[in-house]
């Protein structure tokens, strides 16, 4: 039995018990689809959701850029702290049918992410980009209400800051382009990127960046410093379809050139591009 368990566990069955038997094939599938989406990159209750867990970073599997410097574990023990604990009573185990403690598996070893981006064509007589970012920050401060009381006090759970914001005219010009740091709150964030100029149209890529350094301090939750659920999206200031589809680099007769070439879009009808961790798209409706 898990003490805290999340409320959110039966996000996709929940989903699924509310579908209309009568809807379409297609219906059905984006219903299924966002239910999964919701439940592995999150915000699963909303922009400004309570994860009751010890970890964001467990409750969602996909959808997040780490911190500068991550500390690899030696030991499932080293991640955990008292401070992390917070009236949690699973930490030490699972009770077999004979009523002892089995140890929790140690965590897989890797590195995160800590940046995404992309490239694309733009029309050679667009003047700006209108570029904005989102972000789930997720902090650790006590629960309000009578379900997060202990006898030491409140206990401690996850509280989702929505982060979006907004570069209204990035100019078109070659070179970089200027770094933005979008929230004053976690300035090392940043989005970076570079323009160039070849064959009359705009070549640009954008990066959205977590510069930020992972916590050392046993008081201060790592999870603090990765941003979820992020998103990178691109449109024109005036809403116009700015896109183009990036040019072949080799003939018909050269079989190996086409197949290296970047896949087409058809990017020219479209208004805008949105990069993020889940499901990268070019909107509306392509997803490659």
């Amino acid at each position: 039995m898990r003490v805290g368990a999340r409320q959110d566990d039966m996000t996709v069955e929940a989903e699924l018990n509310k579908l209309d038997v009568a809807a379409s094939p297609a219906a059905l599938r984006e219903r299924l689809l966002d239910a999964v989406i919701a439940d592995l990159l999150g915000p699963a209750n909303g922009p400004e959701e309570i994860v009751d867990d010890l970890r964001v970073s467990d409750r969602y599997l996909i959808g997040r850029l780490g911190p500068q410097g991550q500390q690899l574990p030696g030991s499932a023990a080293a991640e955990f702290n008292m401070d992390d604990l917070d009236g949690e009573l699973d930490l030490a185990g699972v009770d077999d049918e004979e009523g002892t403690a089995e140890p929790r598996p140690a965590h897989a070893v890797s590195m995160q992410p800590s940046s995404m981006g992309m490239s694309f064509v733009v029309r050679g007589d667009a003047q700006a980009l209108r570029i904005t970012v989102r972000w789930g920050h997720y902090r650790r401060e006590p629960g309000e209400g009578e379900a997060y009381r202990t006898e030491k006090g409140q206990r401690k759970v996850w509280r989702r800051v929505p982060v979006e914001r907004v570069a209204d005219a990035v100019p078109l010009r070659p070179g970089r382009i200027t770094t933005w740091h979008p929230n004053p709150d976690q300035p090392d964030v940043r989005v970076e990127g570079r323009v160039r100029w070849r064959n009359a149209h705009w070549h640009v890529t954008l990066f959205l960046v977590n510069g930020q350094k992972e916590p050392r301090q046993r008081n201060q939750p790592k999870d603090t410093a990765w941003l979820f659920q992020p998103e990178l999206i691109v449109e024109s200031p005036d809403g116009t379809a700015i896109f183009e589809q990036r040019p072949q680099t080799g003939g018909d007769d050269d079989p190996e050139q086409n197949r290296r070439a970047p896949r087409r879009h058809g990017c020219g009808s479209h208004g805008f591009l949105r990069c993020g961790s889940a499901v990268p798209s070019i909107q509306p409706g392509l997803r490659p």
